[in-house]
């Protein structure tokens, strides 16, 4: 399973790089408003599934895991919206920063037979909202780009298919109960 959010995480990146990359060669035909939905969307998602994940790997440490996660998904708001308009980079700050406060939450309400679910519920949210904001932003932009970004679109979708299917495969329901993290929720005593 852990392998498997590894290769998510790093095609997730890539996607992020490309937004990014439109975001800065594209910033006078992109209004703020626009921005502030790809830096909300991106930040948001990033923050909740970071959150998330943080809470399976640091159960014990929820403040640690908070910080975390917030700071991941409020870079994440800045970065992808900070080259179009300031107002932009701050809605992408706070949605990141609440992301992130969400994602620990659900991690800390969620019993731990069902975080498999939920990791895997995330990853296809988080994939399926990078794809659309850069989507959008490549019809929006002006410059024409060449087949090889295309290319390299597709073969990351397939990437992230891949991905997705192996984390299906290889993480079958009794697989997770054999590592079960402790939990300061879920303990009868």
């Amino acid at each position: 399973m852990t392998f498997a959010i590894v290769i998510i995480s790093i095609l997730s990146f890539n996607i992020l790089l490309f937004c990014f990359l439109l975001m800065v060669e594209n910033r006078s035909q992109i209004t703020m408003m626009e921005a502030k939905s790809v830096a909300m969307s991106s930040g948001m998602t990033l923050g909740l599934a970071s959150g998330l994940y943080l809470m399976y790997f640091l159960s014990e440490e929820i403040t640690l895991a908070t910080f975390i996660a917030m700071a991941i998904g409020s870079v994440v708001g800045i970065i992808i919206s900070a080259p179009v308009h300031l107002l932009a980079a701050i809605e992408g700050l706070l949605a990141g920063s609440m992301g992130g406060m969400m994602g620990v939450m659900l991690g800390s309400m969620l019993p731990v037979q069902e975080w498999d679910l939920m990791m895997k519920l995330l990853l296809v949210m988080l994939v399926i909202i990078l794809l659309v904001n850069v989507t959008y932003l490549y019809k929006r932009s002006e410059k024409k780009y060449p087949k090889t970004f295309r290319f390299i679109i597709g073969v990351t979708v397939i990437l992230i298919s891949t991905g997705m299917y192996s984390i299906m495969i290889f993480s079958g329901t009794g697989s997770h109960n054999e590592e079960v993290p402790p939990h300061h929720m879920n303990h009868v005593e």
